[in-house]
């Protein structure tokens, strides 16, 4: 069973929107179930590291409010079993590691917008010889890739088919997932390299549920590199997020 690499909480989400101002209590969007958008590790993973660059847009009453957030993932181990892998920073915010021993860092009231992600990229690995995981440095070069919005209006139909569309074109990436997200559920495709739409089936898209801005549009684009260090091989992911909270009908 492939672990997810990626992973960014309907929480998450929802507290973004909480940092938008100038809006009432009840026109909040509430957070759609399973909103994460997830790049599968591939099975010789001794563990990944994920930086992402998220971009929220949220229209209510007329009035949008757009977010961009940096934040980053990783795990060491086996696709069953993460393991310690000492402290990990991505250009130099620290990882906080979780119960689990996946490690996350998830902006802050002092750090709002996330990481600053600098060209090149620079994880640094403190390792932990009990578990097997070296120390190293990594410097990921190369860019994020480029998505730009989502073109689809903001009320959805869920009874017929729909297609998500970025608006202009997808570029350098190696794959893009579609993710459409309501209160009841979520659908998550895969295409490939700087494909800018995907269509979901009307059966598909019934099992979502309805309501007024409770439901999630995304469009993620990645990037996968690897490279091995004391003899284990480690993923390195680039991705951006472009989301749209919408009301599905």
């Amino acid at each position: 069973m492939n672990k997810n690499i990626f992973t960014v909480s309907a929480l998450l989400l929802s507290g973004l929107l909480m940092v938008s101002s100038c809006k009432k209590e009840d026109d909040t969007p509430s957070a759609p179930q399973d909103t994460a958008p997830t790049v599968n590790t591939p099975s010789d993973a001794d563990g990944a590291f994920a930086a992402v660059n998220t971009l929220t847009h949220t229209t209510v009453a007329g009035f949008t409010t757009t977010i961009e957030i940096g934040t980053a993932v990783a795990w060491f181990g086996t696709q069953s079993t993460f393991v310690d892998g000492g402290t990990v920073t991505c250009d130099g915010e620290t990882l906080n590691k979780q119960s689990g021993n996946s490690y996350v860092y998830v902006p802050t009231t002092t750090t709002p917008t996330g990481i600053d992600f600098a060209t090149p990229l620079v994880w640094d690995i403190s390792g932990n010889s009990a578990n097997g995981v070296p120390a190293f440095t990594k410097s990921h070069s190369g860019s994020f890739p480029s998505i730009d919005d989502i073109s689809n209006s903001g009320e959805i139909a869920t009874n017929a088919d729909f297609t998500l569309t970025a608006t202009g074109a997808v570029s350098g990436s190696d794959s893009v997932i579609f993710v459409v997200s309501g209160p009841n559920g979520s659908v998550l495709k895969v295409q490939g390299p700087d494909v800018s739409s995907c269509t979901f089936t009307a059966a598909e898209m019934g099992t979502l549920g309805t309501g007024s801005n409770s439901g999630l549009l995304q469009i993620a684009p990645y990037r996968l590199t690897s490279e091995v260090f004391s003899s284990k091989k480690y993923y390195f992911v680039k991705e951006a997020v472009v989301s749209k909270f919408v009301t599905l009908k």
